[in-house]
């Protein structure tokens, strides 16, 4: 399948959904181009779910006819269109360009606003999510001169806009990581405490969870790997989740439901400069796995809390 390039969840679908009943069909490229009278380079666009690419309502029935679409497809596809014609609301981050929100990270944010689980590893710094102001300004400002002082503001400004997704209806937010972070002083003493009140505050919630590997855990698998993010995704971002399952149209062919046209389950790693996604199920299963050993060897959610609190209290001192 063709790199999805596009931000719009509800373009990726509509880019599954027209790779799967294309391929079902046996058509190439080569042929839906000609057939829907199309340029082979707007068939390339919507495959790869990028913005800008008109679906009106004709060109979406000349598609499900050429593609042998049972009602069901043809209600998905027509669904989908008419979808990506609304006037989606501009995302939060789309206020911030550059530096703020470089062009590598705003997939992943855009891919996080309809994320039902979030799950993250961290190793000496606390997450993103979580920050307190002066604890995200301290971590911004390393190294020292690399921003100037407005970037760094904007930058602390455009994550604590991110961690408004934590409130409302908000996703399951989950962080495994080392004790390390609660002990590593960023911003001094005082920033610290904000910090760890923050954490506390922050995990009296249903939706959020922290856990700690403790220092006499040992080895264990996050070693393996720098800090990294699971991300998993209602099954249908049109339909509610209600999935259509797969069944038989009337030409015997295999209906094409809700479960394959789903945003697949993602693993995110961020560098300084740039930042790994991959999809694939070889890769999510390998990160999983890792996330699978960090659940065993770490402090169950309310020993977690214990430990932070001690932290605390430490620092209080």
């Amino acid at each position: 399948m063709p790199e999805l390039v596009g931000h719009d969840p509800v373009r990726r679908s509509f880019a599954r959904l027209f790779l799967s009943l294309r391929t079902r069909a046996k058509v190439t490229q080569e042929g839906a181009a000609k057939e829907l009278e199309l340029g082979r380079a707007t068939i390339n666009r919507i495959e790869a779910a990028e913005d800008g690419v008109k679906l009106p309502r004709t060109l979406v029935a000349a598609m499900a006819e050429l593609f042998g679409c049972d009602d069901k497809e043809q209600q998905l596809l027509f669904g989908l269109a008419a979808e990506t014609r609304n006037g989606r609301q501009q995302s939060w981050w789309q206020d911030y360009t550059g530096t703020e929100v470089p062009a590598w990270f705003s997939l992943y944010l855009s891919l996080e606003g309809f994320a039902e689980r979030i799950r993250v590893h961290f190793g000496e710094l606390l997450p993103g999510l979580i920050q307190d102001p002066a604890y995200a300004r301290a971590v911004i400002g390393v190294p020292p001169d690399y921003w100037s002082d407005d970037e760094v503001e904007r930058r602390v400004e455009s994550r604590l806009r991110r961690q408004q997704m934590l409130e409302g209806k908000p996703p399951v937010f989950e962080a495994i990581g080392s004790e390390g972070a609660l002990y590593r002083m960023v911003g001094g003493r005082d920033v610290m405490l904000r910090q760890i009140e923050r954490v506390l505050a922050l995990t009296e919630r249903d939706n959020v969870t922290m856990r700690i590997i403790p220092f006499d855990a040992g080895v264990h698998a996050g070693m393996a790997a720098s800090d990294f993010t699971l991300l998993n995704f209602p099954k249908s971002a049109i339909f509610g989740g209600a999935a259509n399952g797969a069944g038989t149209n009337g030409n015997g062919s295999t209906t094409i439901g809700n479960d394959s046209i789903a945003e697949p389950p993602l693993a995110y790693v961020e560098t300084f400069t740039g930042a790994m996604y991959t999809q694939t199920a070889a890769d999510v299963e390998a990160y999983s796995a890792l996330w699978a050993d960090l659940e065993h060897r770490a402090l169950s959610p309310e020993d977690s809390r214990a430990l932070i609190t001690t932290r605390r209290k430490e620092l209080m001192r």
